[in-house]
């Protein structure tokens, strides 16, 4: 691993990940785990008794279609609608995410009787290859952490597939 300097935003460490198939930067500080809902997570030092993190899912696009994709993403709507507590989305736009065609939203939610603020990037690589990311930070601390989230999500590099 070496550091890397993406802007004027934070150091980032290089992780490679064969389980999850993805090279992403790391923000100095930062833990990368795995636990029982993420392959992958970076988590961010404690702060107000909460822990910024971004998870990492890997899946297939199933059907490997833009309606699949389009199917996917009304999924995590609807699921997130469900089951969130007070789940807001504060704004959507589809376009690509790292060159991949991809979708992101913004959101707010009720955690622990606390608002937090929720980043998720949707993409597809060519091989079907479906890729969730999800930031999370306390609302209150939204300015801190998001600039730390697109740098992140900016950083990835999909690693070609094992033959």
């Amino acid at each position: 691993m070496s550091g890397d300097e993406a802007g004027s935003g934070a150091a980032l460490v290089r992780l490679a990940d064969t389980d999850v198939g993805l090279d992403i930067g790391v923000p100095a500080g930062w833990d990368a785990v795995s636990t029982a809902s993420f392959p992958l997570a970076l988590v961010a030092p404690e702060e107000e008794l909460f822990r910024a993190n971004i998870g990492v899912l890997v899946g297939t696009l199933e059907p490997a279609s833009v309606e699949g994709f389009e199917s996917r993403i009304a999924n995590l709507r609807a699921s997130r609608t469900a089951e969130l507590p007070a789940f807001a989305i504060r704004s959507e736009r589809v376009g690509p995410q790292n060159g991949y065609p991809g979708w992101q939203m913004r959101a707010t939610w009720d955690f622990e009787g606390r608002t937090v603020t929720q980043v998720t990037v949707v993409f597809v690589t060519e091989n079907e290859a479906l890729y969730e990311l999800t930031g999370t930070t306390l609302l209150r601390l939204e300015e801190q952490y998001l600039p730390i989230f697109r740098q992140v999500f900016g950083s990835l590099k999909v690693l070609p597939a094992a033959g």
